[in-house]
């Protein structure tokens, strides 16, 4: 067990830099700024579309969602649906601190059906806050990768004050204070 632990610390650190970098890559891109201060949604999607796109086809394991959010911390756009946000209290903590400190916040965050990490990003133009970008990586694709290079199948706790950001909280089983997020990284139940 020694050897898995030191695989998920390993596993842990390299997403957590993958999404720092990216967010930050992304809430640097000229052409993603100027779009922004345009409020051209339609230019900002199809910036990260293509972004995505191109990193997706060099990365077999990149599963990174992102939101650009206002100075108001609304979201603005997200990279999965035209239209559609998920945000919780949680992430919105996350984005209002990188709004207030001016520099990047990383943590854990809760999503509809399971937990993910989150890097949030202050945008800037020429000095002046814009917003931020939040990108997520779900844990799920993350404990798929080392179920696959370890066998070993994984389960996370939730304490139950955080269900509540979960889509259906009434769908997973509980032991004591906990929600069982079950055989995370596979398409199976959590029943």
């Amino acid at each position: 067990l020694d050897d898995f632990e030191h695989l998920i610390m390993q596993q842990t650190e390299q997403l957590q830099k993958q999404n720092l970098m990216f967010a930050a890559q992304i809430s640097a891109l000229p052409e993603l700024l100027n779009s922004i201060h345009q409020k051209d949604k339609q230019q900002v999607q199809d910036n990260i579309s293509q972004l995505m796109g191109h990193i997706r086809k060099t990365s077999k394991s990149f599963q990174i969602q992102t939101q650009i959010y206002d100075t108001e911390t609304e979201p603005f756009l997200s990279s999965w649906a035209s239209g559609t946000f998920s945000q919780t209290e949680h992430s919105k903590e996350l984005i209002k601190k990188a709004e207030k400190e001016l520099h990047p916040i990383q943590g854990i965050t809760i999503l509809s059906n399971s937990i993910g990490y989150t890097a949030a990003v202050p945008i800037f133009n020429q000095d002046k806050l814009f917003g931020a970008i939040e990108a997520t990586h779900s844990f799920d694709s993350f404990y798929s990768s080392l179920k696959i290079k370890s066998g070993y199948g994984i389960s996370l706790l939730l304490s139950r004050e955080y269900s509540r950001f979960l889509t259906s909280p009434d769908k997973f089983q509980t032991v004591g204070d906990f929600v069982i997020l079950r055989d995370l990284g596979t398409t199976g139940s959590n029943k």
